[in-house]
C-alpha cells in the first residue's frame, strides 16, 4: 500500500495540496449533481438530448448554486450574532465547505428518495381519472342529443 500512498503524493499532491483547487472541484461538482438530479426528476432518469444540452444544464445549475450560496452567506452572516450568540469569525473557506457539502448531501437525498421511493402510481391514476373524465363527457354529449 505504501507504492500508493507514494504515487498519489507524488502525481496529486501538488494538485491537491492547493484548498482552491479543492474547493473550485468541490463546487463544480456540486452543480453537475443538482443538474443530475433535476434531469433526472424532470425527464424519468433518462439521458440528456445532447452533449450540448448537459453542459448547458451543468453550467446553468452551478451558477444556481453560486446564486443560492450568496444568498445563504448574506442571511447567515447577517443574523450569525443574533442566532449563534457570537460574532461572525469570516471563516469564509469552511462556510462554503459547509454550503456545499449540504448541497451534495441533499442531492443525493432527494436522488435516492426519488429513486427507490414509494412508487409514483398517482400519474397513472390522473391519467386514468382524464381519460374516465372525457369517456363521461362524451357520454353525457350524446345522451342530450338524443334528448
Amino acid at each position: 500500500m505504501n507504492w500508493l500512498n507514494d504515487w498519489r503524493e507524488e502525481r496529486l499532491g501538488p494538485w491537491l495540496a492547493d484548498k482552491g483547487t479543492r474547493q473550485g472541484g468541490l463546487f463544480i461538482f456540486a452543480g453537475l449533481l443538482v443538474s443530475w438530479v433535476r434531469h433526472g426528476l424532470e425527464h424519468h432518469w433518462h439521458a440528456f438530448a445532447s452533449w450540448e444540452d448537459f453542459f448547458l444544464s451543468w453550467f446553468i445549475h452551478t451558477i444556481a448554486v453560486a446564486v443560492l450560496g450568496f444568498g445563504v452567506g448574506v442571511a447567515a452572516i447577517g443574523t450569525h450574532k443574533f442566532f449563534v450568540g457570537t460574532k461572525w469569525n469570516e471563516n469564509t473557506d469552511e462556510f462554503l465547505f459547509y454550503f456545499l457539502i449540504t448541497v451534495v448531501v441533499a442531492a443525493l437525498a432527494i436522488a435516492m428518495i426519488a429513486l427507490h421511493g414509494p412508487s409514483d402510481d398517482y400519474d397513472d391514476d390522473a391519467l386514468l381519472f382524464e381519460q374516465s373524465k372525457s369517456t363521461q363527457i362524451a357520454v353525457t354529449d350524446n345522451i342530450y342529443r338524443f334528448v
